[in-house]
């Protein structure tokens, strides 16, 4: 990307929205990188090249993340 690179981008969608899910795909295999990413709470990585079976892997585990956290929203509205 021209102007910043996907750390930055994640930082930014982060500030924003702090429940956003992102899945970061890499070229590094640099451990400080990878954990700095881990700092910002991103723990959904995929390294390059991509292989089929490892995306939807990733994607099943979002998508899980997403229904998990609105069926806790979805209860925590039933209590309020």
């Amino acid at each position: 990307m021209p102007k910043m690179d996907g750390f930055e981008l994640s930082k930014k969608v982060l500030s924003l929205e702090p429940n956003q899910k992102i899945v970061i795909v890499t070229a590094y295999n640099d451990a400080d990188k990878l954990e700095a990413l881990e700092n910002l709470g991103l723990e959904n990585f995929l390294h390059k090249p991509l292989k089929e079976d490892q995306l939807l892997e990733i994607m099943n585990k979002v998508v899980h993340q997403i229904v998990l956290n609105n069926s806790k929203e979805q209860e925590n509205k039933l209590w309020i």
